[in-house]
């Protein structure tokens, strides 16, 4: 497994821009990002919804001797929510599949689990796995001031529908670009926590 987040080229070289060793992360999708902030943060809590792909990021984790990566695996719950009749609703945790697997299926939990922690605990929270809506509203209040949110696939309509409004106030850079993987453009924003906007 690559060890750089998969997110866009251009959001990688900011990323290893603002990045420092003492750091505390946050992340929502297990994957190459894991390893990444293992080497470069000093503690990374990953949450993973997929049981076999954790298992793989493990064995990674493993083998590259990383040990301040706590991995947990939150899958998805039966029964759909519907706080509001729009599916996307960030409170609604729904994620949608071409293969209709969540379908039936919410993810509060998974979104919610960083609520366990204090506000203003962690310098970045990256947002890249399942409920996005769900998980970047959960974030905000845990992010420290000053603090980075990466929000990758940011073009995603129903992803950015609702929750884009919550951090209007908070500087923002969009990248736009190729990145690992994939052959095609797509984009990778970044936001930094800020009480008020800078003049």
């Amino acid at each position: 497994m690559m060890q750089v987040p998969w997110i866009t080229y251009e959001a990688n070289r900011f990323l290893n821009y603002i990045i420092k060793p003492t750091m505390r992360v946050f992340e929502w999708g297990a994957g190459a990002s894991t390893l990444y902030f293992c080497k470069h943060a000093a503690s990374v809590v990953s949450i993973e919804n997929d049981k076999v792909w954790l298992g793989n990021v493990a064995q990674n984790l493993r083998s590259l001797g990383l040990t301040n990566c706590e991995l947990h695996l939150i899958e998805a719950e039966a029964g759909r929510i519907t706080v509001n009749k729009d599916p996307y609703w960030p409170d609604n945790f729904f994620q949608p599949d071409v293969k209709n697997e969540f379908i039936n299926s919410n993810f509060r939990h998974y979104a919610c689990a960083i609520d366990r922690f204090p506000d203003e605990h962690f310098d970045i929270v990256m947002v890249d796995g399942v409920a996005r809506g769900g998980c970047m509203k959960h974030a905000a209040p845990k992010l420290k001031t000053g603090g980075y949110l990466i929000w990758d696939n940011s073009d995603r309509l129903y992803d950015n529908k609702y929750t884009v409004g919550l951090f209007r106030e908070w500087d923002r850079v969009v990248f736009w670009g190729y990145g690992p993987i994939n052959d095609y453009k797509w984009e990778t924003t970044i936001w930094r926590k800020l009480k008020e906007k800078m003049p």
